[in-house]
């Protein structure tokens, strides 16, 4: 076999291999791989330590993937035939790849975990006779293996189950027990003999023996390691160039081991870390990523003594003395996070947070000294500066501002640390970084830290940092300052002096977002009128910037939106003229870019950032005063007519409907439209009357959206737009409309090609008319004319299978059905909610509602989707209580009376018993431990409940004398049912059903 075995491997790793030959190849050595009778063909791959790399990587995986799941026996033999293979290595003086020498310890790894509790106890005392001579690639095997036991047994990156957790806990109680000792005295003989040694292997075998005391002594006794001689040994280290950043990882280790507070400063006093900066003799400015290992170290040290300070066990002399320590380490922890690289001013944010928090106790208590109020102020210092950008900077990459922001945010919660606990001392300090940096200053770095400092400022007060209670806030020294900050900003023209698309953006966002200062200022009128005056300009919504002028154009939405300004004739007239000027409002459809495979690799954002303005204008010239009636309409139609224009000239083209360019620039329009008209919907006058005026040109806005609509009717976004328009609308025309949303209604139902997705839209545009007009008669008509031949389109969509049943094998047309059928359902309870059921039994739709009743009926069998089956027991439920007595039983509805329907009630009553007990028990999957089969059983037991209140002794007669018969339940069984469906209430009754549901499911 091991002839076979290697003719496999030479075939398989030639590339010049037939492929058939080599995939047989493959097969075969896979096949040996899995077979235990293989194992010593693959150990005879070792013998010869010459042979070829990658034979013997192959012979070392496989084996190492045997060792798990073998017997003991057959683990002696692979332990004995690795360790001459080991041998025979370090009697040659072999130097193998690293890839084969970490394999080798990674078997040697598996076979401790597999035998050293049981017939190998005497792992470490065979590897320690091994390295007796000081053999370089002995000891370099050595340190590999220690390595690979570490990572299998106690690296705590990787998470392990339970099993697995409970043997390396016996591993290295073992260990602890019967080798740690001799362990720990070894590794210090090696650090201190190889520290001198010549050899090419030296430096990497001193990196693994940190790194072997870095991992083992989180579970080991500290005590073995921390005595002067050994610690010594490893702050040598930090001078050796190789070894100093592992050195700085395994003091971590060692400062981060768990201890009694006592313990652990007399093991910081041991190490004296504090001035380990100063001993150092080639620390270099440009030593990055040693100095982050070291600000790493410094902020080990400064928490576990924040943890003495804050721990309730560490007696006050401990305490003392910790905060002693922390004082003497502060400036070592500045000069690391003042530091020119993020990356190292990072590495002191935890211990600065659990600093603060442990000051936050302190605070509580009265205890904070002026030491501490100096710390506070200079950390404070230091984090401001921090958070401006760096000179070299231009603020012009997206990818290093966001890094920037996330960094900055870190920094914040600090700073906000500070604002809790000594608010004078962060308003005195913020108050001057504003006014030196906003006001003071012609670079954009800083003025972009004044803005960025004057909005954290007001969060400060508005999430309470300061200690103001909330009922004095607005009075407060701090509030005014930020007040007169916030004005003097605004008048100070910052935003056009220092041409930066940051400071552009960061000051519309910082307007924006205290719109409330706005709103209550006395001089709400000019400051109203100076800030659009700046955004009507090259720095706001005419900015060069892309990214910052669209993000401008939400901003001046948010901002007209929030503040509602009323603007004179003069200022309104110039920002719609300045918007056509600039070509703000042309509308020009770009259509998606896309790659060979028809996947769309680029599309334009522009559009639907131009939409903000049209609904900015449309609320703005709502709130011109109707006073002013004439300039109202005026600027109405300066921005309709154009709209008109175009869409005339689209619908006059030979083959619009065909022309995508054409067809998606009317879908733009129609949005333009809508959105226009929702701009009027923010007025906050409730059932507010719209002047015949503004009515007149909505009407005729709906006749070009369906004109547009009948042109274009077979293209699915000119429906989505024209059904957009018209919810737009309907707040604005409202029983006007009506006779446009009769041909809307016509045109869409018409449609040949409507998708599921689009039907399910249009249900909540019909829920939507319900709800807005469930007592106008002419809507309630055209809602009768409507419903029949909308339930028809609707079973008849849900019913197309399409070709072949191929919609069967397409997950998202299955998703796609649900939707729609949660959409009728919604729409059906949207009926009874606004109180107009009587449309589902008028003459015209009476003979449609058996249908639609099979249809939920149909929904409640179906587990497939429980929402779905909920849905249609709560609109049962509903219906139920509506028809109960075949009439309308709603004294809301208007439409209802006189209106009946002969034998709805009995029909409802016989099955909606039926599937009370059917769906419980003639479905296996029905769970009523399981929370959502819970919910259904809640909700059958509801129907229950609600057959009760609308049928009684008709549901008691039918339940004990036809249908527990039918279903063989005994009497005794049956009547416990019918006296709790009676006496208990529906909470009890919920109960009750669930348990009756377990009891007879079992």
């Amino acid at each position: 076999m091991e002839q076979q075995i290697k003719q496999a491997f030479d075939i398989a790793i030639n590339p010049s291999s037939d492929p058939t030959l080599k995939q047989q190849a493959i097969e075969f050595f896979n096949q040996a791989k899995s077979s235990t009778e293989s194992i010593p063909s693959f150990v005879s791959f070792l013998k010869d330590i010459n042979s070829d790399d990658q034979l013997r990587f192959i012979a070392l995986q496989t084996l190492c993937e045997f060792i798990p799941n073998i017997t003991d026996q057959e683990n002696d033999y692979i332990k004995t035939s690795l360790f001459e293979y080991l041998q025979k290595l370090i009697l040659a003086g072999q130097y193998d790849p690293s890839f084969l020498k970490n394999k080798l310890a990674e078997g040697f790894s598996a076979l401790f975990t597999k035998l050293y509790l049981t017939t190998w106890t005497s792992f470490f005392k065979d590897f320690a006779k091994l390295i007796e001579s000081g053999n370089v690639i002995a000891v370099d095997y050595y340190t590999r293996v220690l390595l690979s036991i570490h990572s299998e047994i106690g690296d705590q990156l990787f998470i392990r189950d339970r099993p697995a957790t409970e043997r390396n806990n016996a591993l290295k109680d073992g260990i602890r027990i019967n080798d740690m000792t001799e362990l720990t005295v070894i590794w210090k003989q090696l650090l201190a003999d190889f520290s001198t040694k010549q050899d090419k292997l030296a430096p990497d075998i001193l990196v693994a023996l940190l790194k072997i005391i870095g991992g083992y002594v989180s579970w080991i006794d500290i005590t073995l390691i921390v005595s002067p001689d050994y610690i010594n040994l490893i702050l040598q280290c930090l001078n050796n160039a190789t070894l100093k950043q592992t050195a700085c990882g395994t003091l971590v280790e060692i400062i981060s081991k768990k201890m009694k507070p006592e313990n652990k400063l007399q093991l910081l006093s041991l190490l004296n870390l504090a001035n380990v900066i100063n001993s150092l003799s080639d620390v270099s400015d440009s030593d990055v990523d040693f100095i982050e290992s070291l600000a790493k170290l410094y902020n080990a040290i400064g928490l576990e003594l924040s943890y003495i300070l804050d721990n309730n066990d560490a007696t006050p002399d401990t305490k003392a003395s910790a905060n002693e320590q922390i004082i003497v380490l502060f400036p070592f922890i500045l000069n690391f996070l003042s530091n020119n690289y993020d990356e190292v001013s990072q590495q002191v944010f935890p211990f600065i947070s659990t600093f603060l928090t442990a000051l936050k106790k302190l605070s509580k208590n009265g205890t904070l000294t002026p030491i501490h109020l100096d710390i506070l102020s200079t950390l404070l210092s230091k984090i401001v500066l921090k958070m401006k950008y760096d000179p070299e900077e231009d603020g012009d990459d997206e990818d290093v501002n966001s890094e920037f922001k996330d960094f900055r945010s870190k920094l914040k919660v600090s700073q906000d640390s500070i604002a809790v606990l000594s608010p004078e001392l962060y308003t005195e300090q913020l108050v001057s970084v504003i006014n030196q940096s906003i006001f003071e200053s012609k670079d954009w770095r800083s003025v972009e830290l004044g803005l960025y400092e004057l909005t954290n400022f007001c969060d400060s007060l508005r999430n309470g940092l300061l200690n103001i209670p909330k009922n004095q806030v607005s009075e407060s020294k701090p509030y005014l300052l930020f007040q007169e900050l916030l004005t003097k900003t605004i008048k100070s023209n910052v935003v056009v002096n220092i041409d930066h698309p940051l400071i552009q953006s960061l000051f519309f966002e910082l307007v924006v977002r205290h719109y409330n200062f706005l709103n209550a200022n006395t001089d709400k009128v000019g400051l109203a009128n100076h800030i659009l005056g700046l955004f009507n300009t090259n720095v706001g919504l005419y900015n060069k910037d892309e990214k910052t002028r669209y993000r401008c154009w939400y901003l001046f939405f948010r901002f007209v939106k929030l503040t509602k300004p009323v603007l004179s004739e003069d200022v309104i007239t110039r920002l719609v003229n300045d918007m056509f000027v600039n070509r703000l409002l042309y509308v020009e459809a770009e259509l998606p870019i896309k790659d060979e495979d028809s996947e769309t690799i680029e599309y334009s954002s522009k559009f639907d950032n131009q939409l903000y303005l049209f609904e900015s204008l449309g609320l703005l010239i709502s709130l011109v005063p109707n006073e002013q009636m004439a300039l109202k309409t005026k600027l109405l139609d300066t921005l309709l007519n154009p709209i008109f224009g175009e869409l005339q000239k689209i619908i006059s083209s030979s083959n619009a409907s065909q022309d995508q360019q054409l067809v998606l620039q009317a879908h733009h329009l129609l949005m333009s439209i809508g959105t226009i008209a929702r701009g009027f919907e923010y007025d906050t006058v409730p059932n507010k009357k719209y002047p015949p005026e503004i009515i007149e040109r909505f009407s005729n806005t709906s006749e070009v959206v369906l004109v547009t609509l009948e042109n274009l009717s077979t293209n699915e976004i000119i429906r989505d737009a024209s059904r957009f328009s018209f919810a737009r609308f309907i707040p604005l025309l409202k029983s006007n409309i009506h006779s446009y949303l009769s041909r809307l209604i016509s045109t869409l139902l018409a449609s040949s090609n409507l998708k599921f997705s689009e039907m399910t839209d249009f249900l909540s545009f019909i829920g939507q008319i319900v709800h807005s007009f469930s007592k106008d008669d002419l809507i309630y008509q055209l809602l009768n004319d409507l419903f029949t031949p909308l339930s028809a389109k609707i079973f008849q969509m849900l019913l197309d299978k399409g070709e072949n049943n191929v919609y069967e094998l397409m997950p998202d047309v299955v998703r796609e059905k649900v939707s729609l059928k949660k959409a009728f359902t919604n729409l059906l309870i949207s009926l009874n909610v606004n109180h107009v059921s009587s449309l589902l039994i008028t003459e015209t739709n009476k003979s449609n509602l058996p249908i639609i009743l099979q249809s939920l009926f149909e929904s409640s069998r179906d587990l497939s989707d429980l929402q779905v089956t909920k849905l249609s027991l709560s609109c049962l439920g509903l219906f139920t209580t509506v028809f109960g007595s075949d009439a309308v039983n709603d004294e809301n509805d208007k439409y209802g009376m006189g209106l009946k329907i002969e034998g709805i009630s009995t029909f409802l009553l016989e099955n909606l018993v039926k599937i009370s007990f059917e769906i419980p028990f003639q479905n296996e999957s029905f769970d009523v431990k399981d929370a959502q089969y819970r919910f259904i059983a809640d909700e059958l037991a509801n129907v229950l409940k609600v057959l009760y209140a609308a049928k009684s002794q008709d549901l008691i007669v039918y339940l004990r004398e036809i249908y527990f018969p039918q279903i063989q339940l005994p009497g005794n069984v049956g009547d416990d049912l019918i006296t709790n469906l009676i006496n208990t209430d529906i909470k009890g009754f919920k109960k009750y059903y669930i348990n009756f549901v377990m009891q007879f499911k079992q």
